[in-house]
């Protein structure tokens, strides 16, 4: 796993932090008054209390320019509601570090900062937002009232037992809440708004029916609330943790308003009691629903990164062109993970600075000024985030672009309200080719491990393409070069009479074919260096131009097979013209030697098909081979199967033993699997640890089973690599299919089947 570099720049300039210290403390103030109308159990003590997610999302979104807001709200709100000065700010101090402990724990055990959508985010918030933290406010707000004489100490118990759950649904509630607003910018570039408003009128009208209804009040208690439950779950599995958020806040508000009215399966009994019971319930209901939508959000973060991986590597395997390639990833990635623009700065090693090339922009951006300053911007080696990345040979990232003068690009940037920055290097064998930048909107975590290792390697696979197609350019170049030259004369030059005999053979001829030219002067070039059983063609040629003044091998250009002296043959281009003359015809042969350009031909068609570290078939040969298989299949009956193999913990076996040692580990998977296959049978890695199998001719299952036990067999025996014993297994999916099948979807059947095996906890191939 490669190294991130993460800056943060949440410090603002005085009047935006005093701008954020206000609004916060305005908009604490507000909420405060609020909770206090509903302070049943003591006039300073409410079981309602949305400031706690206020402050709490405030500190995640602004940092620490939003503390002296939750001082200063927590100030006003206790010493307007009959509180002295001295206890009012004892307990503003408490709500305060309670909000800069939950903020401070979840980034420091969970990573979050400013949004929320992983699992870890969702539970560390219960836990540290929640259950903990609200302690410290319980603890020092009661202890406050009672020693100011504002509260007896006997109702200590209760009171902190009223404050704490009260703070501790506040921050359920409202902080995710705040902290996911910026999600719901996302549904308008699908088709859920439609069913965002049935899912809202219908949480609506249940919550309502339930809540503040006199019919609910006399109903059986334990019933009717869990009518909601279908509600909030539909809203965490469709719209993930923003939509579980938003479904808890509008239950809980009708719900709480309905109890304190006396609807509702809590509304019976004193007001204190009533609000209690359900703000458990609540709380079990929001807790429930955040650990849901922080799943469902998980799981669609990681398909979209699983899918923007699949459709890179088919652009790579497909463009023909580099730059058309850079702006397809660029909007790939920028789509699936929903940032707003990608550039690529491509390494000028002339004057060896960064240069931006190509920019994607999502289609309602209008980032110009942003454009037209990166095109102009060039960056050496450390500067700007391009030139740290350069320097670093890592990923780097701004958490918050900062708007600052010295900064134009960062500045028009944050201008156009972008507010971080990822860019990581695209390297080939550790040199940097350039560097991949995105920006985007919405607040998004520090890089994860996930994310990390998938732009590792997109950024080696871009790399590779990039010295490929170089490769390719500059051969194509070097070509055409030679090819300008050697149409007038090549290297070697040879003329025969009408006879066939040489009469000139020059000194590339006598260095190329091994014969001194006096030895060839005079004798039949078929005999010398035309391979035996080309002979007969070649006469037979020659005898047909002569009688018909017409032939096929004259005036043009092509490929043939000649002979040295020793026997050994080599390819050669040959180019044959008649000379004029009054006589007989004679005809002048130029030629070269191919050996070497055949050669690397056949390597670069070599290295376009196979991986270059297992030697195996890549993914592009592989789906090519699945293609012509599916063709050649018989009927609809299962003809062909498809084994999806992957190596269950490599990462842990990487990050324990290091990449060198995980390199060997495929290496020697990759052996093993070409010796459990049958002759004919294609193995392929399609990338990372993940291999395929292509078996044709299947009669029945249970020769595809036989394959698949040989290799859980083979695979058992550990592997001894670099004297390190280390143990592997593979979860093995197993697709059949027929001419009626589709390569993608025998492919995408296999890889299901191998995730339904790993999710089974086996740790052996399976059918």
């Amino acid at each position: 796993m490669c190294a991130v570099h993460a800056a943060y720049h949440v410090d603002m300039p005085t009047r935006s932090a005093l701008l954020t210290a206000a609004v916060t403390a305005g908009v604490y103030v507000g909420a405060a008054k609020l909770g206090f109308t509903m302070a049943f159990t003591a006039t300073q003590v409410t079981l309602v209390w949305p400031p706690t997610g206020i402050a709490l999302a405030a500190l995640l979104l602004y940092g620490r320019a939003a503390w002296p807001g939750v001082l200063l709200g927590a100030f006003l709100s206790n010493v307007t509601a009959h509180e002295t000065l001295v206890v009012a700010a004892c307990i503003a101090i408490g709500n305060t570090l309670e909000a800069i402990t939950a903020a401070y724990l979840l980034r420091f055990f969970t990573g979050l900062s400013s949004s929320l959508d992983r699992l870890r985010h969702a539970l560390g918030l219960v836990v540290f937002g929640a259950l903990l933290s609200t302690m410290i406010g319980a603890t020092i707000g009661v202890t406050s009232l009672c020693a100011g004489g504002m509260q007896p100490w006997s109702a200590y118990r209760q009171l902190w037992w009223t404050w704490w759950l009260g703070d501790a649904v506040g921050a359920m509630l409202v902080a995710p809440a705040l902290l996911t607003l910026g999600a719901w910018r996302n549904i308008r570039r699908d088709d859920r708004v439609a069913e965002a408003a049935v899912l809202l009128v219908g949480l609506l009208s249940v919550s309502t029916a339930v809540f503040a209804s006199s019919y609910a009040t006399n109903a059986p208690h334990n019933t009717l609330e869990y009518t909601i439950f279908p509600f909030l779950i539909w809203a965490a599995i469709r719209f993930g943790i923003a939509g579980a958020a938003m479904a808890n806040v509008l239950a809980s508000g009708i719900a709480v308003w309905g109890t304190i009215q006396g609807w509702g399966p809590y509304g019976v009994g004193a007001v204190g009691e009533r609000l209690t019971l359900l703000q458990i319930f609540m709380g079990i209901v929001a807790g429930t629903g955040l650990l849901l939508g922080a799943a469902v959000s998980e799981r669609d973060e990681a398909g979209r990164r699983r899918r923007a991986e699949h459709v890179i590597t088919q652009v790579l395997s497909e463009a023909s062109d580099a730059n058309a390639a850079v702006l397809r990833i660029l909007e790939v990635i920028c789509l699936h993970l929903e940032w707003e623009a990608g550039l690529f700065w491509s390494l000028d090693r002339e004057s060896q600075h960064l240069r931006c090339t190509t920019i994607w922009r999502q289609p309602t951006s209008t980032i110009s000024e942003f454009d037209r300053i990166s095109r102009a911007r060039s960056f050496g080696v450390g500067n700007g985030l391009p030139g740290r990345v350069w320097a670093s040979n890592a990923p780097s990232w701004l958490i918050e672009v900062p708007n600052d003068p010295a900064y134009p690009r960062l500045e028009a940037a944050a201008a156009e309200g972008l507010h971080g920055a990822f860019a990581c290097p695209v390297t080939v064998g550790g040199d940097l080719l350039g560097v991949l930048e995105f920006f985007y909107r919405r607040p998004i975590q520090q890089p994860d491990n996930d994310l990390l290792q998938m732009f590792s390697t997109i950024g080696a696979e871009v790399g590779q393409f990039l010295t490929r197609k170089q490769v390719e350019q500059e051969v194509a170049e070097s070509e055409a070069r030679k090819a300008g030259i050697l149409e007038a004369v090549l290297d070697c030059i040879i003329t025969i009479d009408h006879r066939g005999r040489i009469v000139e053979f020059n000194p590339a001829a006598e260095q190329t074919f091994r014969y001194r030219r006096s030895e060839v002067l005079g004798r039949e070039m078929a005999n010398l260096i035309i391979p035996p059983a080309l002979r007969t063609a070649h006469r037979e040629g020659l005898a047909r131009y002569l009688a018909a003044g017409t032939g096929g091998a004259i005036d043009r250009r092509f490929e043939t097979t000649a002979m040295r002296a020793d026997g050994t043959e080599f390819p050669v281009e040959l180019s044959l013209v008649r000379i004029p003359s009054t006589g007989p015809p004679m005809f002048t042969g130029f030629l070269r030697d191919i050996t070497v350009q055949k050669r690397m031909l056949e390597q670069l068609s070599f290295r376009a098909a196979h991986d270059g570290l297992t030697q195996s078939l890549n993914r592009t040969a592989f789906m090519d081979r699945l293609r012509m298989a599916v063709n050649r299949a018989r009927g609809i009956e299962p003809s062909i199967a498809v084994l999806f193999a992957d190596i269950d913990q490599f990462k842990a076996i990487n990050d324990r033993y290091g990449h060198a040692v995980g390199d060997q580990l495929l290496i020697a998977v990759a052996g093993r699997l070409h010796g459990c296959v049958r002759p004919g049978d294609t193995v392929a890695r399609l990338g990372g640890d993940e291999f395929a199998i292509l078996i044709e001719d299947v009669s029945t299952h249970a020769e595809v089973a036989t394959v698949a036990e040989r290799i859980t067999n083979a695979l058992s025996s550990p592997f001894n690599l670099e004297g390190i014993t280390v143990s592997a297994t593979v979860s093995l999916g197993i697709a059949f299919g027929s001419s009626a099948n589709l390569p993608e979807d025998l492919l995408h059947a296999a890889d299901l089947e191998m995730y339904r095996v790993k999710g089974t906890g086996s740790q052996s191939a399976s059918a």
